[in-house]
């Protein structure tokens, strides 16, 4: 079983990443003059979506965070490698760190396995 302390920074980085992720997008669609929505942005959002949803999971201890956090954090790295060409851009340098910070802490959550626990 999680410590108290795991789900809580778990928690945190979640909504951290996903609230980066949607300033990212944000960010990124104010660059775009053509007004297109590219794969970056796609990533981003499936990244902003994830840990939301991960996040309200372990909040409500849902035996399932452990599942949702192993998506996010397969997100979370897909996002990251989107925005890790535009380090000169501040909201995505920004993202792609927090999102590397998610994964890592998601990827820990997955593997205590929760859904057995609980």
């Amino acid at each position: 079983m999680p410590s108290a302390i795991d789900l809580r920074a778990a928690f945190l980085a979640c909504l951290r990443a996903h609230q980066a992720c949607e300033e990212a997008v944000a960010q990124a669609l104010r660059a775009d003059q053509s007004g297109g929505v590219d794969e970056r942005v796609g990533a981003l959002l499936d990244c902003a979506d994830v840990c939301r949803t991960t996040a309200t999971f372990i909040r409500r201890g849902s035996p399932l965070a452990g599942r949702t956090a192993g998506i996010a954090a397969d997100l979370c790295e897909r996002a990251a490698e989107a925005c890790a060409p535009f380090a000169g851009d501040g909201a995505l340098a920004a993202c792609a760190q927090t999102c590397r910070r998610c994964a890592a802490w998601c990827r820990r959550l997955a593997a205590l396995d929760i859904e057995r626990a609980a």
